[in-house]
């Protein structure tokens, strides 16, 4: 935080919130939505994940931008996560974006897309 310049703030008024993605979110805490008239104040969540590459947690994401529907396999991420973006993003234009990263690669779910987790 200091090498960078940032504050330490709470989530709900966090720019970025930096996450484990194997540890579950608390649904206590809310992350900052934007709102109507400033979507563009929704927080970018960058969850820390073990593989992108791995097969333990298949979604689906489809919408602006991907062609079709496109599969992405996550190793180190919580189902939760995905259900709580869900919820977070259901009042569009308001909620969050999402990026996924693990040591080599890193996957944008903004909040124009649709993410379900697959079979």
């Amino acid at each position: 935080l200091l090498f960078l310049g940032c504050q330490q703030v709470d989530d709900s008024n966090a720019d970025f919130i930096v996450a484990a993605g194997a540890e579950p979110w608390d649904d206590g805490r809310r992350p900052r939505l934007g709102d109507i008239y400033r979507p563009h104040l929704g927080a970018t969540m960058i969850l820390l994940c073990q593989s992108l590459v791995a097969d333990s947690l298949k979604l689906n994401i489809r919408g602006p931008g991907v062609e079709s529907e496109q599969s992405l396999v996550v190793a180190g991420l919580e189902p939760a996560w995905i259900e709580s973006r869900n919820l977070w993003v259901s009042k569009f234009p308001t909620g969050v974006d999402l990026l996924l990263c693990d040591d080599q690669r890193v996957a944008a779910l903004p909040r124009t897309s649709v993410v379900e987790i697959g079979n």
